[in-house]
């Protein structure tokens, strides 16, 4: 079940227990080979059906891939969630939270040597 096409939350489609959910959301059936369980995909870029035709909406493994796709939409169903997001990075979610949050002209404030970069 790709994240957009998560059911809403207390939808006839979202009433599976939470055990359910975890094994089940997100992992549609593999219409080529008929695996239940989504393959893991371990490449960069796709295929595209010329230039910005993208072929079943993936071009580039950081933006997209079939593998996060199946757990987002795995995450948006156990959350009750419209939408769920993964991300390549932890400075691309970091970003997202950022942008999300805040609008231009906003002010941030940082430690000079934020948690990350600390050693023991």
């Amino acid at each position: 079940m790709a994240a957009a096409d998560t059911p809403n939350p207390g939808t006839a489609e979202n009433t599976a227990g939470f055990n359910t959910r975890a094994i089940h959301a997100g992992q549609e059936p593999d219409l080529a080979t008929g695996a239940v369980v989504p393959a893991i995909y371990q490449v960069s870029t796709y295929k595209q059906d010329g230039v910005g035709g993208l072929r079943g909406g993936y071009e580039y493994s950081r933006s997209a891939n079939p593998t996060r796709t199946a757990l987002e939409g795995c995450l948006a169903a156990l959350e009750g969630g419209a939408r769920g997001f993964a991300f390549a990075s932890g400075l691309a979610g970091q970003d997202t939270v950022i942008r999300a949050l805040l609008k231009p002209g906003d002010h941030v404030v940082l430690p000079a040597m934020p948690m990350a970069a600390r050693t023991a």
